[in-house]
């Protein structure tokens, strides 16, 4: 099936993808580890997935992917040779965004900061339609304001002064 994919998209495999996905696994394992450290929910109640549950998922489904990948590369006929990024300022300012994110969040908190910054790194990244701006920050910013405080009760930051009554309309 790989190689009808191959031959059809002219996929080809590079050692940096396989040298990224064995980094992954081994960071995934490790934090997998870390969170079996997380505290259990209390007894009786069966819908408390509680503070462990998400994190264990997502790791979960890294170790599995990135697995994939690696065994992909090393099945792979064909090896690409390395090219320059066509735009390597986006990634720049992708880890940018992210370190100016995580600073904020804390004193905007995650109601206000997140949807703001999605809008940003979207447009940031070259993403220009309004439609999928706005569309997509606000379905990204609606799932995880539900699916975190409210199905969760994963306690977000709230920021400071006027942004934490914000944050108390919505959760």
């Amino acid at each position: 099936m790989m190689e009808l994919l191959a031959k059809k998209f002219d996929m080809c495999r590079s050692r940096g993808d396989t040298i990224v996905a064995l980094a992954i696994l081994i960071s995934s394992f490790y934090f997998l580890y870390l969170t079996f450290q997380l505290p259990i929910p209390k007894q009786g109640s069966t819908l408390d997935v509680g503070p462990r549950a998400f994190p264990m998922i997502l790791l979960m489904g890294m170790i599995v992917l990135s697995a994939v990948i690696i065994v992909q590369n090393i099945k792979a006929k064909r090896i690409c040779e390395l090219t320059e990024t066509p735009h390597p300022r986006n990634f720049w300012i992708g880890v940018a965004f992210l370190f100016l994110y995580a600073y904020l969040l804390d004193i905007v908190g995650f109601v206000v900061l997140t949807p703001i910054a999605t809008y940003l790194f979207m447009y940031a990244i070259g993403v220009r339609s309004k439609k999928i701006l706005i569309g997509g920050t606000l379905i990204l910013w609606l799932v995880l304001t539900v699916t975190f405080p409210m199905l969760m009760e994963v306690q977000l930051p709230r920021g400071v002064w006027i942004f934490r009554e914000i944050s108390y309309f919505f959760y």
